[in-house]
């Protein structure tokens, strides 16, 4: 079970220092120790366990989020998964995870904040090593580079330590409104724009959605545009009204922050009163709750 090992037994006290071959190693170490023959008693056991290693590369050629390395255990991997395909909301997930002992504390708490920079970044990579996060790749626009920094830091449990090494991808071709709304209407075909339930405040899962966003209306710098909010129909009226307004204006205040001219954009609610399902049905009121970009 080691790799590097040291060993001595002096009047039937053993010592045994070294580095563990692979994760799990030094548990098994500890339990065979633990069976030592009569006569023999352990004095010490430096045995270290090697790194942890979790691991995420976002392509964006084939489209693919990739996880590898290791998770604490299932309901951790299945946290991990879930998230990730929450974040990544077009790509497809690729799940090369195996579950090993060994993780530090607080492990999914680091790793879940790490996977939603990834998320931000046009193509990326994550390298969680113990209690250590890197983080490289290319940002969508400036400001978000400057935001995936600093938000990381803090958003990591105490006691882990941040590297980002983010760049800015070069600013895509410009194109004229008729394409720009086609570019959001396609992406908000994709997925939706989250908030907390019952809430104006935008769900963290949708901060790479929004950076897409983003980066189409710098394309057209010259397009003015409606944030609608749309609500489903339960509950009472004026405050799903209400509701639909502040959703809209919590995604124009994102565009804002991001560095887009106020001016260009519109926040409007509509309520409930132009659903594009029937209300009857769960899923038919998720199609309702929605926000759209509308090029004017």
């Amino acid at each position: 079970h080691l790799e590097v090992v040291k060993w001595l037994a002096d009047d039937g006290e053993v010592s045994l220092t070294g580095m563990a071959r692979e994760l799990g190693g030094r548990e098994a170490i500890a339990a065979a120790l633990a069976k030592l023959p009569d006569g023999f008693k352990v004095a010490s056991n430096e045995v270290k366990a090697p790194p942890y290693i979790f691991q995420a590369y976002k392509d964006p050629v084939a489209v693919t989020v990739t996880l590898s390395g290791n998770v604490p255990d299932e309901n951790i991997h299945a946290v991990v998964v879930g998230s990730s395909s929450r974040k990544f909301f077009s790509e497809k997930v690729v799940d090369n995870l195996k579950n090993s002992v060994g993780a530090p504390a607080n492990f999914v708490n680091a790793v879940v904040p790490a996977l939603g920079a990834l998320s931000r970044l046009s193509t990326g990579t994550l390298v969680v090593s113990d209690r250590d996060i890197k983080i490289s790749g290319d940002a969508l626009y400036d400001a978000a580079a400057g935001q995936i920094r600093t938000g990381l830091a803090k958003d990591v449990p105490q006691g882990w330590q941040v590297k980002a090494d983010i760049t800015v991808k070069p600013a895509a071709a410009p194109v004229d409104p008729t394409v720009c709304q086609q570019l959001f209407a396609d992406l908000l075909g994709k997925a939706r724009i989250r908030f907390e339930t019952g809430r104006s405040d935008l769900d963290r899962d949708s901060t790479g959605l929004l950076d897409r966003l983003v980066e189409i209306a710098m394309r057209c710098p010259a397009a003015n545009v409606e944030i609608a909010g749309h609500t489903d129909a339960e509950g009472d009226a004026a405050a799903n009204q209400a509701l639909s307004e502040k959703r809209a204006q919590a995604v124009v205040d994102y565009l804002v922050k991001a560095g887009l001219p106020a001016e260009r954009f519109t926040a409007v609610g509509y309520g409930s009163a132009q659903p594009v399902a029937s209300n009857d049905t769960g899923d038919g009121r998720a199609q309702n709750r929605r926000i759209e970009f509308l090029v004017r």
